[in-house]
């Protein structure tokens, strides 16, 4: 069902944004399931599927890219990853936008010891893999 949306999304007209808000309309198709499955099942006293939203929008991209061709006769994967990518910066604002939102800097207060920890081990993890793929 997803991948029918996603090639439908494809097909909208190339007007900004609205085959960009198609494929975000897939990707809240896909998160917004398991709670209509819910209210749809647990009235009727039938325990819901657990669904993966994520594992469920990789496989969708997966059925596009590679069963595109025989659905539709043409390659998707070029117009697919096009629109991911004019799709993505709204999408991160939105993103950390909501995620710096919920944030409790009071939390850090009691975490920071291992914020630092884990930032000079990132940071320690960049420059030797850097240091070393630049030797190659």
């Amino acid at each position: 069902l997803l991948a029918a949306l996603c090639l439908l999304a494809l097909r909208v007209p190339e007007v900004p944004p609205l085959p960009q808000l198609g494929l975000l309309g897939v990707g809240a198709a896909a998160f917004s399931a398991q709670g209509l499955l819910d209210q749809l099942l647990v009235p009727l006293g039938v325990t819901a599927p657990s669904l993966e939203p994520m594992l469920a929008c990789v496989i969708t991209g997966f059925v596009v890219c590679n069963g595109g061709e025989v659905f539709t006769g043409r390659d998707e994967r070029r117009q697919l990853e096009a629109l991911v990518n004019s799709s993505m910066h709204p999408t991160l604002l939105f993103f950390f936008t909501t995620t710096g939102l919920g944030m409790r800097l009071s939390v850090l207060q009691h975490t920071w010891p291992a914020a630092v920890g884990l930032f000079v081990v990132r940071l320690a993890a960049l420059y030797f893999g850097h240091a070393v793929g630049a030797r190659w």
